[in-house]
């Protein structure tokens, strides 16, 4: 025998209560006043009737699901109306999942007791896979076993975020190990970083210089560069203590600067975060940068014998013994390249050796 009553949270009070014979069911109670009620069951024992209040049996209602996501993280945010219970969560490839396979979990899966309704504090994932497409799936179970529905929502990480190094005013720097190719009249320089100001003095500091100045790129306190070209005797054909309308972001955003002297074409192009400057050169006594047997690269250093080096957080530094007519990199693969995080910079024994104190 099944009663139904005006709410009474369980107590035992019949008055106002209407039995239904469980063979009767399923039926339609009307007539009814409105307000609240409650199913409850009536069994017998040998000295009482007892009314047994019905369970819960309404599911708890997910809102306000939200996600952000990094390349390896993904963050939901979430609210429930139900303080009780436990919130389980399941991060993979399937863009459905019920409530079972949320609350087995998974490679990337937790659960956390909700306490209050409201917003919850965010479940994140982590240690995912880089630009690789997921669904976030959460379920609310409260503590009378009622399952909300399945959340799914579907995101893709962002691309692997790319290592960086920190040099300092005492190093690193990078000094090739081998001399500029005999016969090269052109170069190509491509850089990515973000300066570090702090501690600078009114110096310069050279982002790429060669032996004997026969190329030197440098970047002053203020953000401006200068520039020093001479060909493979010796001969200058251009000095710039301050290039004209060419600086490089000193507010501690990355940029890219790209540098292409070339002596057969006398003009350098000098390229900051896509707008070139063409700096025009002196015709040279001997178009090649190469003639000796001093001239080699170094970078992110003042001078080749030690300290004042470039304080920067560099993505990557690029180098080409070619030169391009266009503001863009060569369309081959580069001569070098100096990146990676610092362990891997600071390991740099050929073509170029790391030299001074570690990156980090």
């Amino acid at each position: 025998m099944f009663i139904l009553r005006p709410w009474a949270n369980g107590a035992t009070d019949l008055t106002g209560a209407t039995l239904v014979a469980e063979s009767t069911l399923p039926q339609t109670l009307s007539g009814l006043t409105p307000g609240s009620y409650e199913i409850g069951r009536i069994s017998w024992n040998a000295t009482e009737m007892v009314v047994t209040a019905a369970g819960d049996t309404t599911p708890p209602t997910l809102s306000g699901v939200s996600l952000t996501e990094t390349d390896t993280t993904a963050t939901l945010v979430w609210s429930t109306n139900e303080g009780n219970g436990t919130a389980y969560w399941l991060v993979d490839g399937n863009a459905t999942r019920t409530a079972a396979q949320v609350i087995a979990g998974g490679t990337f899966a937790g659960s956390r007791t909700v306490t209050a309704t409201g917003a919850q504090t965010a479940f994140v994932a982590t240690s995912l896979t880089a630009a690789t497409a997921y669904y976030f799936h959460l379920v609310h179970q409260d503590a009378a076993g009622n399952n909300s529905t399945v959340s799914s929502t579907s995101f893709t990480t962002d691309a692997a975020a790319a290592a960086t190094f920190n040099t300092s005013t005492s190093g690193p720097r990078f000094e090739a190990d081998h001399n500029v190719p005999v016969g090269t009249s052109a170069i190509t320089v491509s850089a990515r970083l973000r300066l570090n100001m702090a501690g600078w003095s009114s110096a310069v500091r050279h982002l790429v210089h060669f032996g004997s100045s026969s190329f030197v790129f440098s970047i002053n306190f203020d953000g401006g560069v200068q520039l020093a070209v001479s060909d493979g005797t010796g001969v200058i054909v251009r000095t710039l203590s301050a290039v004209p309308g060419v600086t490089v972001p000193t507010d501690g955003s990355m940029f890219d600067v790209i540098i292409r002297p070339d002596l057969v074409a006398a003009v350098t192009k000098i390229t900051v975060n896509g707008v070139t400057t063409d700096v025009s050169l002196d015709a040279a006594t001997t178009p090649t940068f190469q003639t000796a047997t001093n001239r080699r690269a170094t970078f992110l250093s003042l001078r080749t014998t030690g300290a004042n080096q470039l304080a920067a957080e560099i993505e990557y530094i690029k180098l080409w013994y070619s030169g391009i007519a266009s503001g863009l990199e060569p369309g081959v693969a580069p001569f070098w390249t100096g990146a990676g995080n610092a362990a891997t910079v600071n390991a740099f024994t050929s073509p170029f050796l790391k030299q001074g104190t570690d990156a980090t």
